[in-house]
């Protein structure tokens, strides 16, 4: 299955309520190939509550890490506008220390800056 396929079924999942398996599903799509919408999802699973404990300092760097890779054309379409719009809900919570917020299976949520998907 490619990138995509697994965020379709990661998004049905999500839709469907079983969130464990959307969850598996969205870092399985970032692991096939960087996928920026997977990492979207997948912080508002942190966001929410959702197949994962609570998060939202973990939600902010996956939502900021999605806004970062989005283009010009992007940034100001639908999808744009709601990771956006979910910054902004959130922009009171302390930013990663870049240290601390490791994902199983991919290594750490905003880490640009060190490599793709791990950290130190």
């Amino acid at each position: 299955m490619s990138r995509i396929d697994y965020f379709e079924l990661g998004r049905d999942y999500y839709s469907q309520g079983q969130y464990q398996d959307a969850t598996a599903c969205f870092i399985r799509s970032i692991l096939e190939d960087y996928c920026n919408a997977s990492r979207a999802w997948l912080g508002s699973c942190y966001e929410y509550g959702l197949g994962f404990e609570k998060d939202l300092v973990l939600a902010k760097d996956l939502y900021a890490t999605c806004y970062n890779h989005l283009g010009h054309y992007e940034v100001n379409n639908q999808f744009g506008i709601w990771v956006t719009e979910r910054l902004n809900t959130l922009k009171d919570i302390v930013e990663c220390d870049c240290s601390s917020k490791f994902i199983d299976g991919i290594g750490n949520a905003c880490c640009e800056s060190h490599n793709k998907y791990n950290c130190r």
